[in-house]
């Protein structure tokens, strides 16, 4: 299902500044966004993105499936396609192990709550 909302303002790990989405991409059911600086537009190379949750503080988090993006999704034809799938696959696998961690803490956080009602 492709997501609804555009990402704007979007603040990338390792990348400073922030990032807008300036196209969206479907490849193999998943959404790629072409994302753009902020700040310095097209005088920066962009970041080809796909949503990967949200962080501890409710905001849109990212992963960066390529980056120094030049020529828009077609840079995606130069990595190849067989690396796409491998950056896809770890993101994927990152994605759920991100999950697994925070249904861990939901699920601690409330057996230490049930403990503090015993008390």
């Amino acid at each position: 299902m492709e997501p609804t909302t555009k990402l704007i303002n979007v603040c990338v790990d390792g990348y400073e500044g922030s990032w807008s989405e300036i196209g969206r991409f479907n490849y193999r059911g998943v959404f790629l966004m072409l994302l753009e600086h902020d700040d310095l537009g097209d005088m920066a190379n962009a970041l080809i993105v796909v949503r990967n949750g949200h962080n501890w503080e409710g905001c849109e988090k990212v992963a960066v499936v390529l980056d120094d993006v030049c020529n828009g999704f077609d840079d995606l034809t130069d990595m190849g396609l067989g690396e796409l799938d491998r950056r896809l696959a770890r993101i994927g696998d990152d994605r759920l192990a991100s999950e697994h961690i925070e249904r861990s803490r939901a699920l601690f956080a409330a057996a230490a709550n049930e403990n503090k009602k015993e008390v």
